[in-house]
């Protein structure tokens, strides 16, 4: 690809920028620029819909249609109690996670524009930046399939591309296929469903649920799920006498995707992302984070700076990924 991530050989020039000027366009174009540089100030693309709502109105859904088709026997799943986790614990393994890197270099190896990537998606208003086809779609984002392909090409490609260069893998060998995110929703597909599950080769998943969806609150409701009762995440039947709330229905879900595959998942509405993991006693216990904003790319050509203090959501995703794999630890 014109866009690729190599280690670089000049570990000790933290700040180094290799630019080439292309005369031919008139555009000055960076040869090689550092990964971490990149990944702080890289944003999730901001998005407009034909359909407008306010954004009060994203805070709490509330209800979803019943979902039958989610109840199963009784004890089938084993989740007992959640835990909210602090988010500070998260932002300290990510930084810490970040720091002990080697640096790195993304390369430009063509000399071409960096938007021309198919790999590395997200504008960082530097060395990757919105084309016209991109602007395009992005204002035009008006269904299920388009917030997949959002998601899907944008930002899980960008991660899984990060997290190849974090493992030291060659482009296109099978450990690094296997990064790749697939959407697997169709193993979980139920009547009136909401959400779609990306899967990254079974060790990591992704519960995506458009923000028409589901709001903050509904994400907060999610986390503070406390103490389950037995069998309550087995019955959602509409003839049961038991609460039916979105954040039931996805725990059930959850607990579907994760049980005798994961320990760590995340929840998000795309504006806000959750992360979570099971304990290793049988998946009877679970911990998930309040929802952590997302910072959005406003796509006016606003120049975006790094963020004061806290790690992005792209940095704790790649991070959470590691963690999965087992080539990061957590903190606290």
């Amino acid at each position: 690809m014109p866009l690729s991530l190599q280690l670089s050989r000049h570990s000790s020039q933290a700040t180094e920028v290799v630019r080439d000027d292309v005369s031919d366009v008139g555009t000055e174009v960076p040869q090689a620029y550092p990964v971490a540089s990149y990944l702080s100030k890289a944003r999730l693309p901001e998005f407009c819909r034909h359909v407008r709502f306010p954004v009060e109105q994203l805070r709490r859904i509330a209800t979803w249609p019943k979902m039958p088709t989610l109840a199963r026997a009784l004890g089938t799943r084993p989740l007992k109690k959640v835990y909210v986790v602090d988010a500070a614990v998260i932002f300290q393994g990510t930084a810490k996670y970040m720091s002990d890197m080697p640096y790195l270099h993304i390369v430009n190896e063509e000399g071409v524009l960096q938007e021309t990537s198919s790999k590395i998606k997200l504008a960082n208003g530097i060395i990757v930046q919105y084309d016209h086809s991109d602007l395009d779609f992005l204002h035009n984002i008006n269904s299920e399939d388009d917030m997949d392909r959002l998601l899907t090409n944008y930002v899980l490609a960008t991660t899984s591309e990060v997290v190849r260069l974090f493992s030291h893998l060659p482009p296109m060998c099978p450990q690094a296929e296997s990064l790749k995110f697939q959407n697997i929703s169709a193993r979980h597909t139920v009547h009136h469903c909401k959400w779609d599950v990306y899967s990254m080769n079974d060790q990591f998943f992704i519960v995506f649920v458009p923000p028409w969806f589901m709001g903050k609150e509904d994400l907060e409701a999610l986390a503070c799920r406390g103490q389950v009762a037995g069998g309550a995440l087995d019955a959602l039947d509409p003839r049961a006498q038991l609460l039916d709330t979105i954040s039931d229905k996805l725990w059930a879900l959850i607990c579907d995707v994760c049980v005798g595959r994961c320990a760590e998942f995340v929840v998000t509405n795309y504006l806000y992302w959750s992360f979570g993991r099971f304990d290793s006693k049988g998946y009877s216990e679970a911990m998930l984070s309040l929802p952590i904003q997302a910072e959005l790319d406003p796509l006016d050509g606003t120049v975006m700076e790094e963020h004061p203090v806290d790690p992005s959501v792209i940095e704790i995703l790649v991070y959470w990924i590691q963690v999965a794999r087992g080539a990061a630890v957590t903190v606290g």
